[in-house]
């Protein structure tokens, strides 16, 4: 993505609100920890700038490594790990709230799929896609097809995309 791309998204990020505090993914997240205690390592792909899925996380789940990734100026020094740290760490969980549909293109799209899989090729990725703001003309149809492709085993369950 190019700067403006960059920025694009990252003014799409909601620390605060019904959609901030009552996001689908994270909910889900931690009822996958809770029903899996062996899972260790979860990253939130996408944080926000205040990450507060991940500072929530860390409070029910305090012996896991629960950390945040986030790029552009939503990227704050010494409070989210850098794509460098993330490819490092073998993930037991991948997972992005409200990512995927505010990819600005196509390409983006794919890149941000592309990522996800590689960082979770030892877990479970797990991610949404709203209806809206959706701001490619990619279907959830087509997305599902797309993760297809990259994942062995995809699911759908309540709008919220399994893949591993």
């Amino acid at each position: 993505m190019n700067e403006q791309e960059i920025k694009s998204v990252n003014r799409t990020a909601r620390s605060a609100g019904a959609v901030g505090r009552n996001a689908v993914v994270p909910r889900i997240v931690a009822k996958y920890l809770k029903d899996n205690p062996e899972l260790a390592t979860v990253i939130d792909y996408g944080a926000g700038p205040d990450q507060i899925h991940v500072m929530k996380m860390r409070k029910e789940f305090p012996m896991g490594l629960i950390l945040g990734y986030e790029i552009g100026d939503n990227h704050r020094k010494y409070h989210h790990i850098t794509r460098r740290t993330a490819y490092r760490i073998l993930w037991d969980v991948v997972y992005a709230s409200n990512v995927l549909n505010v990819q600005p293109t196509e390409d983006a799209l794919e890149d941000t799929l592309r990522e996800l899989m590689v960082l979770s090729k030892n877990g479970i990725a797990i991610f949404n896609y709203p209806a809206s703001p959706r701001k490619t003309g990619t279907s959830l149809a087509m997305l599902v097809q797309m993760c297809s492709l990259l994942w062995d085993k995809v699911e759908v369950k309540d709008k919220v995309i399994f893949a591993s």
